[in-house]
């Protein structure tokens, strides 16, 4: 069990943040230990908003499976070192189960504690207090899964005060390859050089201190404690993005669940140094050139962790300032994403 997370002495955030993140000069979040995965990081009013449309239009069982199979693939290289091979009892499996654990508390994730678990058989997990208890138990059965090489079925109970139990069950063997799975994320290698000041001591970005750690119950807080705020992988955030993907044209779930959590919870103008400031310390990417002129607004980004999630970021701030929703049209070529906005 995660009892407290060492922190860095000069600015304070979390140690194992440093050791596990860095900041690109693309204005990326890679995971050190992940040979590249991307990290961004997302608000819980978002996702609360996001998972609300997706239960009413009752596509969610075919998102979990996805995002299971997208976390068991990320789960793959986050166990280097550890995993091995993994036996069904003893040491290394419970240093695989504490490194989920810690994971999850330092990305925000939600504390996880490990009541019972039966390699290959069942398993009773606490989640205290999720930052979304469906995405958090996909990821989990994920991990576990590839690790075990085998099917859980799973179901969550509600334990009160916010906590769910997540039960698994085994269902079979499972003989996938990790290798199939198409959702691999990447993020080339950039000097870093970005907008962001950074801790002499620990090197991580020092405006990270306008967020808050709360080990007790694995979260992150904006520093006024009202926002909650997580780290989610790049490829679980490009399947939100795309669901439902029915080819309509219009903007997707996880685009309007932002857009909607921004008109709510900003409400003055961000000066164009802020917006730079604030898309690269989330890790979603590197502001290029941005011009916004009353009721214009031309913005382009390199490398975008994803554009549906900055179109309804940006549509948010748009509406906020000019009082109107906007017309939004994007263009995307070579790395960059350019937003037109009147």
């Amino acid at each position: 069990m995660v009892q407290s997370l060492a922190r860095c002495r000069s600015c304070g955030v979390p140690r194992e943040l440093a050791e596990n993140c860095i900041w690109t000069g693309a204005g990326g979040i890679a995971l050190r230990s992940f040979r590249g995965n991307r990290v961004a990081m997302i608000g819980d009013r978002a996702i609360d908003i996001f998972w609300e449309k997706l239960v009413s239009s009752g596509v969610n069982e075919a998102l979990l499976s996805r995002e299971k199979n997208v976390m068991r693939h990320f789960s793959a290289d986050s166990m280097a070192g550890i995993r091995g091979k993994v036996t069904r009892f003893g040491a290394v499996k419970k240093r695989a189960l504490e490194a989920i654990e810690g994971l999850c508390a330092v990305l925000g994730l939600g504390k996880v504690e490990v009541e019972r678990f039966s390699p290959g058989e069942m398993a009773s997990i606490l989640l205290v207090k999720p930052l979304n208890p469906w995405l958090l138990a996909a990821g989990i059965v994920g991990i576990l899964e590839g690790l075990d090489n085998i099917s859980y079925d799973y179901r969550l109970l509600e334990a009160g005060k916010g906590d769910q139990r997540l039960i698994l069950e085994y269902s079979g063997e499972d003989n996938r390859n990790a290798d199939d799975i198409n959702d691999r994320p990447d993020l080339p290698e950039y000097i870093p050089g970005t907008v962001l000041d950074t801790c002499d001591c620990c090197g991580l970005p020092l405006d990270l201190e306008e967020f808050k750690w709360d080990e007790l119950y694995g979260t992150i807080k904006t520093a006024n404690g009202v926002h909650r705020m997580a780290f989610l992988p790049r490829p679980v955030l490009q399947i939100m993005a795309n669901a439902p993907n029915d080819g309509s044209g219009e903007s997707g779930l996880l685009e309007e669940a932002i857009y909607l959590s921004t008109v709510e919870q900003s409400g003055q103008r961000i000066p164009d140094e802020d917006i730079a400031r604030i898309l690269a310390l989330r890790g979603w990417g590197r502001i290029d050139e941005a011009h916004r002129k009353d009721r214009s607004w031309r913005i382009s980004i390199f490398q975008p962790v994803d554009t549906s999630m900055i179109a309804g970021w940006l549509r948010g701030l748009y509406t906020i300032e000019v009082g109107k929703e906007p017309h939004l049209s994007l263009v995307f070529r070579y790395e960059a994403a350019f937003y037109e906005l009147d």
